[in-house]
C-alpha cells in the first residue's frame, strides 16, 4: 500500500509541474482537462532534462537529490503560473469550453441515432480491450527481451549505482549508452523512493505516460471535431496490431509515436488559434520526442521544423516569433542528446558507424512492399490510407490553403515514411528490414501521422 501512494505521489509531483508549465506557456488556450493531461508528458520531459543535468554536473541521483531539485521546480514553476494567469486568460479558458459543449450541442441530434450509439459502445469496448490488455502487461514482472536486456535492465542499473549507466561493456545487462534517458529518468525517479526495485512501478510509470497521452490525444480531437470523431481516431490507432506489443511497455516507440500525435495537435491549434504558447508547447513536446529515442529526432524534430518552415514561407508575417517560440527550442531541446552523446565519444547508433553509409540495396524493395502489405504488423491501415489520401487530395482540389492544418500532419507523415524508406533501402539498416526486426516499428510512426491527419481531413470535408 505504501508503495501504490509513494508511485501516486512521484506521478502527482510531475503532473503538476508539467501542468504549471503548460499553464504559464499557453493557459488561456487550453482547458484544465487537457492541462492536466499535458502536464504528466512534460513532467516527464522536466524530469530527464533535470536527470541529464546531474549527469553532466556528475551530481548522483539520490532521493534527497532529485525530489529536492522537484521542489526548486515546483517553486519556480508556481510562482510563473501565479504571475502569468491573468483574469483575461481564465477567460480564454471558458471560451475554449463553451467551444467544446456548443460543439456538442450541435450533434445532439446525433446522439440519437441507435446506429452512433452502437458504433460509439463498441469503439468504447474497443479502446477499453486494447487499454486493458497493456495495463495488464505492464504490471506482470518484465519478460519482453529488449526490456530485459535493454530498457528496464538499463534504469535498474542506473538506480542500483545512483548514476545513469554508460558502460558499453556492462555485465548485468546490455546498457545501450546512446540511447537517449527519458524513460530510464522516469523509471528511476519512480523507484526511488521504494524500498527496492520493481517491475511494476517501473512499468507502470511509463504505462501512465502512455495513458495520459492517449487521453490528451482523445480531449484535443474532441473539441476539434466531437467526441465520435475522437473515439474513431483513438481506436484506429490503437487497432494496429503492432501497437498491442507496445502497449506492454517493452520498446520505447510508443512513446515517440505518443509524443509525436500530442505535438502535431498541438502545431493543429496553433495554425487554428495562432496562439505562439501552442507553437511553444508543440517544439516541447516534439523535442521530448528525442529524449525518448534517437527516431525521435530523425522523424519528430527534424520534420516539425521542416512543417514550421513551410508554414513560415506560407505566411511570411510573424516570421520572428515562429523561430523563436518554435525552430529555437525544438532545436536547442531536441538536440542536447545528440551533441553530448558526440562530446563524450559514445557511437550514434546501437548498430555501429556503418549507418550512414550510403548504397541503394535493390534487394530491399520485395521486403519493403511485403512488410507493409503482407506480412507486417499494420492490419489494412495501409490499405486505406493510401486509399483515402489521393481521394482527399482531389476533393479539395484547388481549396487546399483551407485545409493546411490537416496537410500539415499529412505531410509530417509522408516525410517520414519516405525518410524511413531511405533509411532501410539506402543504408546498411536493410540488415532489419529483411530480418524484420525494425521495420514495421519504425513505420508505425509515419502511419499514426498518416491516420490523424486523414481522419481530420475526412470530417472536416464532410463537414
Amino acid at each position: 500500500m505504501i508503495s501504490f501512494f509513494t508511485f501516486l505521489g512521484v506521478a502527482l509531483i510531475l503532473t503538476v509541474e508539467g501542468r504549471w508549465l503548460c499553464a504559464a506557456v499557453a493557459g488561456r488556450w487550453l482547458t484544465k482537462a487537457e492541462m492536466w493531461a499535458l502536464g504528466f508528458p512534460l513532467g516527464a520531459l522536466l524530469n530527464v532534462i533535470f536527470f541529464f543535468i546531474c549527469t553532466v554536473i556528475g551530481i548522483p541521483l539520490l532521493t534527497p537529490v532529485v525530489f529536492f531539485g522537484h521542489l526548486v521546480l515546483l517553486l519556480l514553476l508556481g510562482s510563473c503560473v501565479k504571475k502569468t494567469m491573468q483574469p483575461q486568460e481564465k477567460c480564454e479558458v471558458r471560451n475554449a469550453k463553451c467551444e467544446v459543449n456548443c460543439f456538442r450541442i450541435s450533434h445532439f441530434a446525433f446522439r440519437t441515432c441507435s446506429t452512433l450509439r452502437i458504433l460509439k459502445i463498441l469503439l468504447i469496448i474497443s479502446i477499453s480491450i486494447k487499454l486493458f490488455y497493456g495495463i495488464s502487461e505492464s504490471l506482470v514482472p518484465t519478460y519482453y527481451y529488449d526490456s530485459v536486456s535493454q530498457w528496464t535492465m538499463r534504469s535498474k542499473i542506473s538506480y542500483e549505482d545512483n548514476a545513469i549507466a554508460f558502460d558499453q561493456d556492462e555485465v548485468r545487462g546490455l546498457s545501450k549508452p546512446q540511447y537517449p534517458i527519458l524513460l530510464h529518468s522516469l523509471q528511476i525517479v519512480f523507484m526511488l523512493p521504494q524500498k527496492e526495485w520493481s517491475d511494476a512501478v517501473a512499468n507502470g510509470s511509463t504505462l501512465l505516460l502512455t495513458l495520459t497521452s492517449l487521453l490528451l490525444v482523445f480531449l484535443i480531437l474532441m473539441r476539434l471535431r466531437g467526441p465520435t470523431t475522437a473515439l474513431i481516431t483513438v481506436s484506429a490507432i490503437l487497432m494496429i496490431p503492432l501497437l498491442s506489443e507496445h502497449l506492454r511497455q517493452g520498446h520505447g516507440d510508443i512513446h515517440v509515436l505518443e509524443y509525436m500525435l500530442l505535438s502535431a495537435l498541438l502545431l493543429v491549434m496553433f495554425v487554428k488559434h495562432r496562439a505562439f504558447g501552442l507553437l511553444l508547447l508543440s517544439a516541447l513536446v516534439i523535442s521530448a520526442s528525442a529524449w525518448v529515442k534517437q527516431e525521435g529526432l530523425i522523424f519528430g524534430v527534424l520534420p516539425w521544423i521542416m512543417i514550421v518552415g513551410i508554414l513560415m514561407w506560407m505566411n511570411r508575417s510573424n516570421i520572428k516569433q515562429m523561430i523563436i517560440c518554435g525552430v529555437l527550442p525544438s532545436i536547442v531541446f531536441g538536440a542536447i542528446w545528440i551533441t553530448f552523446l558526440l562530446i563524450k565519444g559514445l557511437p550514434l547508433s546501437p548498430h555501429g558507424g556503418g549507418d550512414t553509409a550510403i548504397l541503394w540495396h535493390t534487394e530491399a524493395v520485395s521486403p519493403v512492399i511485403t512488410g507493409l502489405f503482407a506480412s507486417g504488423s499494420f492490419g489494412i491501415h495501409w490499405y486505406v490510407v493510401l486509399l483515402l489520401i489521393p481521394i482527399m487530395m482531389f476533393t479539395i482540389g484547388k481549396k487546399w490553403k483551407e485545409y493546411v492544418p490537416e496537410l500539415s500532419i499529412i505531410l509530417w507523415g509522408v516525410i517520414a515514411f519516405f525518410g524511413a524508406l531511405f533509411i532501410y533501402i539506402c543504408t546498411p539498416n536493410v540488415t532489419y528490414l529483411i530480418n524484420g526486426q525494425t521495420f514495421s516499428r519504425t513505420m508505425t510512426l509515419s502511419l499514426v501521422l498518416l491516420v490523424l491527419g486523414v481522419m481530420l481531413m475526412v470530417t472536416r470535408v464532410k463537414k
